[in-house]
């Protein structure tokens, strides 16, 4: 158990140290976004689907009273995530397994006025479920944003890491 709490301590710092080195700098959870980016819920249990897919739209036109919202969404579900979501959240069409982009999107970091995209090979936690198309999400988010994708050979879901810059 030590020997993997230290590898996993061994690996986070080598990824710091080379993403330091290259100028990012992962920014602390309380700055200032620009965008927050979601995923519309598709692939749910059918008898909770639309309970979900309406919270996840009440939260998404909630954030965009503050800042735009991207919403990922599969083109089969546009029109109802167009009807939940409203026109205040910004609907992007991309096929996806899940809706936790939190895991599944890239982690942005900040090198001066340049925006990059970390992409962490997102595998479904550790092979727990389906995710052919959420492996995908981080660098099409990462185009979408206009961000320099970064690849490392780290394996996580972004929603596993806090930063406080």
């Amino acid at each position: 158990m030590v020997m993997v709490g230290s590898f996993t301590r061994w690996c986070l710092l080598s990824l710091v140290a080379s993403v330091a080195s290259a100028g990012w700098v992962a920014p602390d959870e309380e700055h200032l976004q620009t965008r927050t980016w979601m995923a519309f819920p598709a692939h749910w249990d059918a008898a909770k689907l639309d309970a979900v897919q309406g919270d996840v739209c009440k939260v998404a036109k909630t954030i965009a009273k503050h800042q735009p919202v991207s919403m990922l969404v599969e083109s089969a579900h546009k029109d109802t995530a167009a009807t939940l979501c409203g026109s205040t959240v910004d609907l992007v069409e991309v096929d996806i397994d899940d809706l936790w982009a939190r895991d599944t999107a890239p982690v942005f970091v900040l090198d001066g006025g340049k925006l990059g995209a970390v992409d962490f090979n997102f595998n479904g936690w550790g092979g727990k479920q389906e995710h052919s198309y959420d492996a995908k999400v981080a660098a099409f988010v990462a185009g979408e944003a206009g961000a320099e994708l970064i690849t490392t050979w780290l394996t996580l879901e972004g929603g596993g890491l806090e930063v406080d810059g």
